[in-house]
C-alpha cells in the first residue's frame, strides 16, 4: 500500500505541468516582452584568402564542398584589434540555388598577445545576374546578402567577456579587398 502512495505521488509530480513550480509565474504576459537586441561596432576585419582553394565538388545534394584557407589578416576596432593567424579556414557549401552556406573558423591574436578562438557560421545569396557581374569585378554589398554570427572563446582574463557574447558580421566579398574578405564585426548587446 506505502508503495502504491508513493508511485501515485511520484506520477503526480510527472504530470504537473513544469511552470506550476515557478512562483513568479505571471497570467499576464502582455506586461512582459523579450529583451530588445543592441548592436556595437567592435571591428573591422580584413582576412587574407591568398593560398590555394580546395574544391571537393558536389557532395551531397545541398551543393558544392569548397574550403578556402585563411592565411591571414587584420583587426582594427575599439573593442578588438590584433592579427588573424595562418590557422584556419573557410568551408562553404555553395548551392545551385545562388544559397551559400558559410562556415569558417580561425584564430585572432590581439595586439597583447591575448589568442582568441573564432566560429562562425553565415549565410550568402547572390542572385544569378550578381554572380555574373563578380565575375567582371568587385560588386558594390548592396547587391548581395552575406552576413553570418560569430562565438569567440579564449583563457584570456582581459577578454573573459566574448566568451559570454555573440557577435554578428556583414562581409564584402573578394574583389573589395584583393588579398580577401572585408567583415565588419558588431557585439550583440
Amino acid at each position: 500500500m506505502l508503495r502504491r502512495k508513493f508511485i501515485s505521488a511520484i506520477m503526480a509530480l510527472l504530470i504537473v505541468p513544469p511552470m506550476a513550480f515557478c512562483s513568479s509565474q505571471t497570467d499576464d504576459i502582455s506586461k512582459w516582452e523579450p529583451d530588445k537586441p543592441k548592436i556595437e561596432f567592435a571591428t573591422r576585419m580584413y582576412a587574407d584568402l591568398e593560398g590555394p582553394r580546395y574544391n571537393l565538388g558536389k557532395v551531397s545534394d545541398a551543393g558544392i564542398r569548397r574550403i578556402i584557407p585563411i592565411t591571414g589578416g587584420t583587426l582594427d576596432g575599439p573593442l578588438l584589434k590584433g592579427e588573424l593567424l595562418n590557422l584556419g579556414a573557410d568551408w562553404q557549401m555553395v548551392g545551385a540555388n545562388g544559397i551559400s552556406s558559410i562556415e569558417a573558423k580561425y584564430v585572432i591574436k590581439t595586439v597583447d598577445g591575448a589568442l582568441i578562438n573564432v566560429s562562425t557560421k553565415g549565410i550568402k545569396y547572390m542572385s544569378p545576374e550578381i554572380v555574373e557581374e563578380s565575375k567582371k569585378g568587385p560588386v558594390h554589398p548592396s547587391k548581395y546578402f552575406f552576413k553570418q554570427y560569430l562565438t569567440l572563446e579564449t583563457s584570456d582574463a582581459k577578454y573573459e567577456w566574448v566568451n559570454r557574447s555573440l557577435f554578428i558580421g556583414t562581409i564584402m566579398t573578394s574583389g573589395v579587398y584583393k588579398k580577401g574578405i572585408v567583415q565588419d564585426i558588431y557585439l550583440v548587446k
